[in-house]
C-alpha cells in the first residue's frame, strides 16, 4: 500500500480541529491505513507504482494518490481551492474512494451472485462527493475546495475506470498510447464542438478550467462519473496522471518514457521530464504539481483445478 499527500498545511489549518476527522495516525503524520477488507484477486497478475512532485512553481502539493494492491485499486486526485483546501479535498477524495470501493466490493462478493462494478463505482464517487461537500459546509473557509478523481479497479479480466475532472487515464498496449478518459474541461468542449483542435487545446489560455469535479461546494450532492471498461491483455499498462504531466509532456513522449523505463521507474522518469526545461509549457517550467501512477498487467493466473 502506498499513500501520498502533503499534510503540513492541513495541520496548520484554522480552526485547529482537523476537517478530515481522520484517525490519530493521520494527525501524527503517519501513513493512513488501507482498507482491511481483501477482495477477489483479478485473473491477471497486476502491479502498480506511483510518484508525485510539487513542481518548480507551487509551494504545496495538492495532488494525492493511493495504491491499494490488495483491492487491485489505484487512485489519483488533483485538489483545488488554495493549498490547504486543495490538499484536504484530494486527501479526502482518495481516502473515501478507496475505502468505499473496497467495502462495497467486499459486500457484493459476500452476497454472492453477479458483482455490479458500475453501481459500486458510481456509489463510491457519490459518497466521496458527499464527504467533501460536508467538509465545505462545516468549514466556510474551504467552500471553494474540490478535486478531480480518476481511479482504475482491476476485477476479473477487466480494468474499470471511474473519472471526474481533467486528470487522465491512458492505456498503453503494444506501441500505442490510447487515452481512455475524456477531460471534463472547457477546452475539451471546444474540441468536441469543433471550435479548436486538440493541439490548440494544449496551449489554450483557458485549458485549466474544468467543468466537473468532486464537490466545489455546489448545491448538487450527486456527481455522475464517467465509467469505462477495458478488457485486459497480458503486457497492458495503464497510466493515471494529474494534469501537471499533460501540461508539459506530450503523448508520444509519455509512450516513449513508459516503454523505456518500465512501469516501476516510469512515474519518476515522467515527473522529471515534466519539471525539465526541455519540456517547458507556455506557462513555464514545472508549473504544476505532477502525479503519475502506472499499473502493469502480467501473466494470467493459473486456475485452481476442482477437487
Amino acid at each position: 500500500m502506498t499513500y501520498n499527500t502533503n499534510r503540513r498545511d492541513i495541520r496548520q489549518l484554522r480552526p485547529t480541529r482537523n476537517p478530515l476527522r481522520a484517525p490519530s495516525a493521520l494527525e501524527a503524520g503517519r501513513a493512513v491505513l488501507p482498507p482491511s477488507v481483501r477482495t477477489r484477486a483479478p485473473e491477471f497478475v497486476v502491479r502498480g507504482y506511483g510518484a508525485t512532485h510539487v513542481g518548480c512553481k507551487r509551494k504545496a502539493n495538492e495532488d494525492s494518490f493511493w495504491l491499494l494492491p490488495k483491492q487491485s485499486l489505484w487512485i489519483v486526485a488533483d485538489g483545488m481551492g488554495g493549498h490547504a483546501g486543495g490538499q484536504i479535498a484530494s486527501t479526502i477524495a482518495v481516502q473515501e474512494m478507496g475505502r468505499t470501493t473496497a467495502r462495497l466490493l467486499a459486500e457484493a462478493e459476500r452476497a454472492g451472485g453477479p458483482v455490479d462494478i458500475y453501481r459500486i463505482l458510481t456509489e463510491s464517487v457519490a459518497q466521496t462527493n458527499e464527504r467533501v461537500t460536508a467538509v465545505t459546509v462545516a468549514y466556510p473557509e474551504l467552500s471553494s475546495m474540490g478535486s478531480t478523481l480518476t481511479s482504475v479497479l482491476v476485477y476479473g479480466d477487466t480494468a474499470y475506470f471511474a473519472h471526474i475532472g481533467d486528470s487522465r487515464a491512458y492505456l498503453i498496449r503494444g506501441e500505442q498510447l490510447i487515452q481512455v478518459t475524456e477531460d471534463h474541461s472547457y477546452v475539451q468542449e471546444l474540441v468536441n464542438f469543433g471550435h479548436i483542435t486538440p493541439n490548440e487545446a494544449l496551449t489554450h489560455f483557458r485549458r485549466n478550467l474544468i467543468l466537473k469535479s468532486i464537490s466545489r461546494n455546489s448545491d448538487a450532492l450527486e456527481v455522475a462519473p464517467d465509467i469505462y471498461a477495458v478488457p485486459l491483455k497480458e503486457g497492458d499498462r495503464f497510466l493515471i496522471c494529474s494534469d501537471g504531466l499533460v501540461e508539459h509532456v506530450r503523448d508520444p513522449d509519455i509512450l516513449r518514457e513508459v516503454r523505456r523505463w518500465g512501469a516501476a521507474r516510469a512515474p519518476q522518469a515522467l515527473i522529471e521530464r515534466a519539471n525539465s526545461r526541455d519540456y517547458a509549457s507556455p506557462s513555464g517550467v514545472g508549473t504544476d504539481n505532477t502525479t503519475v501512477v502506472v499499473v502493469e498487467v502480467g501473466k494470467r493466473r493459473r486456475r485452481r483445478r476442482a477437487a
